[in-house]
């Protein structure tokens, strides 16, 4: 990886980043334990909902965080570089 495209890397994360921490307690949650645990299965017993509000959930959830990265000036920016 070229240190421009590196670089490029880092500030989508960043973005990214700084974006998850405005969502609400419950969105940030769901997305982190979706990445964390294996299955969405684990995701229903460690927050004891049906299978059903888990999934509904977290496509809300990381459909909140991709709005607020588009939403940003910034991300415009790195879309095109």
């Amino acid at each position: 990886m070229t240190e421009l495209k590196f670089m490029l890397y880092e500030q989508k994360n960043e973005l990214i980043d700084a974006m998850f921490l405005q969502l609400g307690r419950k969105c940030q949650e769901i997305i982190k334990l979706s990445f964390a645990l294996k299955t969405i299965a684990m995701v229903t017993q460690k927050l004891g909902v049906t299978y059903g509000v888990a999934r509904k959930k977290k496509s809300q959830c990381i459909g909140q965080l991709t709005k607020l990265v588009r939403d940003t000036a910034t991300f415009d920016h790195l879309k095109n570089d």
